[in-house]
């Protein structure tokens, strides 16, 4: 056989597509599955608290070490609040549920807005503090 019959051999069809009701208990999977990430959303807030917390309680106390610490956590909150807010949002368009998605597209900005926040904001702190230092 050529290399042009074996290829559309393997690019054939088999004519199997993903159904809803194949396996028992799918509906109970996918409340399961949407439930994780409400637990995911939840911690990665806790985290965030947390890590907010520590970062203060670190540079009141003069502790950089410890408040780089709870950058980085803010950070990796953030971070992993994008990663799960991303992942409902595709679960939530590819499912047709547009509530989830919107929902998804929701948590996706707000993350993306807190890391850039976070990232900047030693610029901002240094801005208004100059803003603030220039008036008398």
């Amino acid at each position: 056989m050529s290399r042009s019959g074996w290829a559309s051999v393997l690019a054939a069809d088999p004519g199997i597509n993903p159904n809803n009701n194949g396996l028992p208990g799918l509906s109970v999977l996918k409340e399961m599955v949407g439930a994780l990430l409400t637990w995911g959303l939840v911690a990665c807030v806790a985290g965030l608290v947390v890590s907010v917390i520590i970062w203060a309680l670190g540079h009141h106390g003069g502790n950089y070490s410890q408040a780089t610490s709870g950058k980085t956590g803010v950070l990796v909150a953030c971070v992993a609040g994008l990663v799960v807010s991303v992942i409902i949002w595709a679960l939530g368009h590819h499912g047709g549920n547009y509530s989830q998605a919107t929902s998804g597209k929701t948590g996706v900005l707000v993350a993306s807005g807190g890391a850039v926040l976070i990232g900047g904001a030693n610029a901002i702190v240094a801005f208004f503090s100059a803003l603030g230092g220039g008036i008398h």
